[in-house]
Parts: C-alpha cells; sequence; structure tokens
C-alpha cells in the first residue's frame, strides 16, 4: 500500500512540475515620459504671470497675510531646493518636509523640464500653514501639489497648563 501512494505522489509530482509552463516576454517600452526637457526653449510668461492666471481660475490661492510666498519659473530637478524653516519649541521642522518627497510621483517629468513652483506659508504663534504646486510651463498641467496644517505642540501644552 505504501508503495501505491508512494508511486501516485511521485507521479502527480511529476506531472505538476512538467505541466507549468510559462512565457517569458520580453517588454523592451521605455517608460513614457510626458513632459520632456525643454530646458532649451525660451517661454516668456513669468511665474507671476502664471500665478495671476491661475488665482482667476481658483486653482491656486496664497494665504492672506502669507509669512512667505514663492512665485518661481525653475528645471523640476531644483523645485526641492525651496523649502521653509519654522520651529515648535526646540524642534525645527522643515516645509514641504523630507518625509514628503516632492519628485516622487509617476510619471514624473523630465529633470530639465521647466516649472512653475508656488509655495505659500502662514505661521503664528499658535500654528502652521503651508502649500506648494508645481505646474508645467508649457502645458500649464498641474504636476503636483500638497498642503499641510501644523498645531504646535508649544501653544498646545502652553494652553493646557493655563486650562488646568
Amino acid at each position: 500500500m505504501k508503495f501505491i501512494l508512494s508511486s501516485i505522489c511521485l507521479c502527480f509530482l511529476l506531472f505538476i512540475g512538467n505541466s507549468v509552463e510559462a512565457e517569458v516576454v520580453n517588454n523592451d517600452k521605455e517608460e513614457v515620459i510626458h513632459f520632456p526637457a525643454n530646458n532649451d526653449k525660451e517661454i516668456k510668461q513669468s511665474a507671476d504671470q502664471f500665478y495671476k492666471e491661475l488665482e482667476k481660475e481658483w486653482h491656486y490661492r496664497e494665504y492672506a497675510d502669507a509669512k512667505m510666498s514663492i512665485r518661481k519659473k525653475v528645471l523640476f530637478k531644483d523645485i526641492d531646493k525651496f523649502d521653509y524653516k519654522y520651529k515648535d519649541g526646540q524642534v525645527e521642522h522643515s516645509y514641504p518636509n523630507s518625509k514628503t518627497n516632492i519628485k516622487d510621483f509617476t510619471p514624473a517629468p523630465n529633470a530639465n523640464r521647466q516649472v512653475y513652483y508656488l509655495m505659500s506659508v502662514k505661521e503664528t504663534e499658535k500654528d502652521f500653514k503651508g502649500q506648494y504646486a508645481v505646474y508645467d510651463v508649457e502645458t500649464h498641467n498641474f504636476i503636483s501639489g500638497g498642503s499641510h496644517y501644523h498645531l504646535k505642540k508649544e501653544y498646545e501644552l502652553k494652553h493646557k497648563k493655563d486650562k488646568n
């Protein structure tokens, strides 16, 4: 009986091993780049002019009484050079922070693609608000963006003590 079961198991394993055939498909397609390099093109519209168009359409608005606002026409590879540093007690923060890689999305533009980089920051004793947006210079398409709100811990702790 053991011989018969062993033979059946062996035949079964051999059958499974031989019946699986996989075809390897070589996909040599290059990654599609929707925004190729355009650093050699002269595009006359300034970042301020572009912002005024966006503002009319309500796509992006700087904060009223912003502590800092940036409107720049730069190469995509340079957008992470613009950040804002603020303190919450003894802790220094950076916006956009290193955890939020503003270049990390698909499909990413070519590093030498011209983009408009817009950022607005409003900071008070109580809180921090920041927003940024990246638009393609040629097509005016939105590429990336984000916003952040941060209630400062120092303020929160101070007001908890005052309530007690």
